[in-house]
């Protein structure tokens, strides 16, 4: 199981700190619970041709790495006890 240390909100803060180009309009919408912004800008961070933006939200939520790792593991066939 995976928990992020404080909720959605870490995630949508980090990708506001780590996407420049993302409007403030749209993180202030989503930090106020709107699902609609919420999933805009989850859409936008997952297919940002810009890898660094992806990467700088894995290092700011560290909960997001373990998961990435878990489902590489999982897609690898590997062990995810580790």
């Amino acid at each position: 199981m995976f928990l992020l240390k404080e909720n959605t909100e870490t995630v949508i803060k980090a990708a506001e700190q780590c996407d420049k180009d993302l409007a403030r309009s749209l993180v202030a919408q989503a930090l106020q619970k709107d699902v609609n912004a919420r999933d805009a800008i989850f859409n936008r961070i997952s297919w940002q041709p810009d890898r660094a933006v992806r990467d700088c939200i894995r290092q700011r939520v560290e909960a997001i790495l373990e998961i990435v790792k878990a489902l590489t593991a999982l897609v690898r066939g590997g062990d995810m006890s580790a």
